[in-house]
């Protein structure tokens, strides 16, 4: 898995601002190992990540590489195995915690499993809260031409 640079926001004072609300995220040789049938399947192996409050990061690899098993870590949805992950020093997961979602973490699904009969391809100014009118030969939700 790469990780890009944590890089501080744009402007000096929102930079200043997100540091005193903190939000330091600190993964530490972080690892992962499913263990269904005794098959051992390492998920994520010796993972570690410096976040400065702030920062936007962008993590990019392979199909499989662990992207998405360490987010689900950081945000208190799955166990570690290994290491450790501390928010401004404090700890937030550990192999020995169970996990706990917290207010000071979110996260945003890339599907769109909370409204369904939305078609992305619209913007959100332009979505009719209605009904669709119907389904297109692929099964997704046609809605009625806009108008100005």
């Amino acid at each position: 898995m790469m990780m890009a640079a944590a890089s501080p926001s744009a402007s000096p004072g929102a930079a200043a601002s997100a540091r005193s609300l903190g939000g330091r995220l600190s993964a530490r040789a972080v690892g992962k190992t499913h263990d269904p049938d005794d098959a051992c399947f390492e998920a994520l192996k010796d993972c570690s990540l410096e976040v400065d409050a702030g920062a936007f990061v962008a993590l990019v690899g392979s199909s499989g590489c662990g992207k998405t098993t360490l987010l689900n870590m950081i945000a208190g949805f799955d166990t570690l195995s290994r290491g450790e992950i501390y928010m401004d020093g404090r700890v937030l997961a550990a192999p020995e915690r169970r996990p706990r979602p917290g207010p000071d973490r979110v996260v945003v699904f890339q599907n769109g499993a909370l409204f369904p009969h939305l078609y992305g391809a619209l913007p959100l100014s332009a979505v009719r809260w209605a009904k669709p009118l119907r389904l297109d030969d692929d099964g997704r939700h046609m809605f009625p031409p806009l108008q100005d």
